[in-house]
Formats: structure tokens, C-alpha cells, sequence
């Protein structure tokens, strides 16, 4: 097989796999709107799926690398039978639209659009608490303690404002907490990454730094005090 044949094979088995993902995608708000949250559930896991491949490979497609050994070639879409502008701009276009399309079916299982409102009290607390990490923990206690003492008074914000603002929104049972627990993580988890990466820029290695406790960040934390409070306080109000 020459290399020429071997690079249009490559770019072909690459086309399909992007296609299947971008229908997945594509799919996910349709299912949402038709109440199809089930088979919504298993693309977004699968969509999901792609997404740690392309992580754990610097956000490339790891067909991108055998690629590259057929030929000289560097332009975006080398590696696939796509326009250059939407190889270029494909993890950005994409990726919109799977956190929109499973946001929208997220607020659609949840049918509440009073959480949303407290979860956009959750990021202005967020805010106000970066805030006071950086101009007032950080030069007092230094870098690691302001981390994990603005960490920690988020997560008592994000449990005082869900035992307060619960009744308000009202879940009828366990299971419509467990839901609303899980769509302010995906809300929380959307804004931080693609606002954090396309606003901010800050870059992903950052990002995901955050996460890693193996050197002493706690921010995960903060995520399971916002999954887990609904639940929670679910249970304390009715015992």
C-alpha cells in the first residue's frame, strides 16, 4: 500500500469516526425535545467517551498523529476530509454545541428554570469569592492556603444558598434533587471550561490542574458540594 493510499485511508476512517460523533452531538437537543432522555444519556456518555480520548492525547484526534507519518502536509485538515476553516475550528464549533444540546436537555429533564437562577447566584458567589482569594487570602496566607480556604467557603456558600433556596425550587422527590444536583455540575463544569478557556484563556493544562490533589487542589470539592447539595439538603429538610 503506497503512502498515498495508507493517508487517504486514514483521512476516511477519520471523516467517519467525526461523523458519527458530530450526528451524536447533533442528536442530543432533538432527543432532549422529544423527551428521549434515556438514549440522550447514552450519546452524551459517548460523546463524553471521545472527549477523555482527545484529553488524555492533547487534544488531538490520535488518528491525527499516524497521519502526519504519510505525509509532510500541516494544513488543519491534513488528517481529514473536512473544509479548513471547520477542521480549524471543529473543537470549538462542536463543542458548543454538545454543552448546548446537553445543557438544553439537562434544563428539560430538570423542567426547573428556577435552578437556573440560583445556579447563576452560585457564579456570582464564584466570582466574589475568586475575588477575595486573590486580593486578600493569597497575600496573607499564601497561594496553597487562600486555595483551599476559598474552597471551602464556597462550598459552605453553594450548601447555605441550597438549603435556603430549595423549598423555592421546589423537588418533589429524591430523584428530582439527584437531577437538579446534576445539572448545576454540568452548568458549572460548561461555564468553567469553555468560558474559562475561551473567555479567560486560560489554558486546559490549567484547567484541569485544578483538579489534580495529588498537589494539594481541592477545587473537585467545589463541585461535589454543588452535585450533592440538592440531595442533601433534600434529605435534612424532610427528616
Amino acid at each position: 500500500m503506497t503512502r498515498e493510499v495508507s493517508l487517504r485511508s486514514i483521512k476516511a476512517l477519520h471523516t467517519v469516526i467525526w461523523l458519527i460523533f458530530a450526528l451524536c452531538i447533533v442528536a442530543i437537543p432533538i432527543l432532549g425535545w422529544l423527551d428521549r432522555f434515556r438514549l440522550a444519556g447514552w450519546l452524551m456518555g459517548l460523546v463524553l467517551l471521545e472527549v477523555l480520548v482527545l484529553v488524555l492525547n492533547d487534544f488531538h484526534c490520535p488518528l491525527t498523529a499516524v497521519a502526519a507519518r504519510y505525509t509532510a502536509d500541516r494544513r488543519d485538515n491534513f488528517d481529514i476530509y473536512l473544509p479548513v476553516w471547520l477542521a480549524r475550528h471543529n473543537q470549538t464549533v462542536f463543542g458548543t454545541l454538545f454543552v448546548v444540546g446537553v445543557l438544553f436537555t439537562l434544563a428539560r429533564w430538570t423542567n426547573s428554570t428556577h435552578a437556573i437562577l440560583i445556579w447563576l447566584s452560585f457564579v456570582l458567589l464564584a466570582v466574589l469569592n475568586g475575588g477575595f482569594r486573590e486580593h486578600v487570602l493569597m497575600p496573607r496566607l499564601g497561594e496553597q492556603s487562600g486555595h483551599v480556604i476559598s474552597t471551602i467557603m464556597l462550598s459552605a456558600l453553594i450548601l447555605f444558598v441550597t438549603w435556603i433556596a430549595l423549598p423555592w425550587i421546589g423537588p418533589a422527590t429524591a430523584r428530582a434533587a439527584w437531577r437538579l444536583g446534576t445539572l448545576w455540575l454540568a452548568l458549572t463544569m460548561a461555564f468553567e471550561f469553555l468560558a474559562g478557556h475561551y473567555l479567560f484563556h486560560t489554558s486546559w493544562a490549567r484547567l484541569l490542574a485544578q483538579y489534580n490533589v495529588f498537589r494539594g487542589r481541592i477545587w473537585i470539592l467545589a463541585l461535589l458540594a454543588t452535585f450533592s447539595a440538592p440531595i442533601l439538603v433534600f434529605h435534612f429538610q424532610r427528616s
